[in-house]
């Protein structure tokens, strides 16, 4: 289930992620994704959605470890949309 998941996640990663909050940096795509290789994981990114204007487009993205949903971001490129995903999905993963 996946609150069992979540709970397995915080358990290893949780010092790995305090270390990647206090070496700052607003690049949290690249450390989710220093964070999971470090356990032989890898975070995947789907785009779920797009909607607006092609002047004014918004893409949405999921990012999942494994085949569990770990969050979704929003952006106005789909760059922005996956880095967002990523710092949603550090913030769940250091949850308490």
């Amino acid at each position: 289930d996946f609150a069992y998941c979540l709970t397995i996640a915080r358990r290893l990663f949780s010092s790995s992620i305090t270390q990647v909050v206090e070496r700052g940096g607003s690049d949290h795509k690249s450390a989710l994704q220093e964070l999971l290789q470090a356990e032989d994981t890898q975070p995947r990114y789907e785009l779920v959605g797009a909607h607006g204007p092609e002047h004014d487009k918004r893409f949405d993205v999921a990012v999942y470890l494994d085949d569990r949903l770990l969050a979704q971001g929003s952006g106005r490129t789909k760059r922005a949309a996956e880095h967002a995903a990523a710092a949603l999905a550090l913030e769940v993963l250091s949850a308490r």
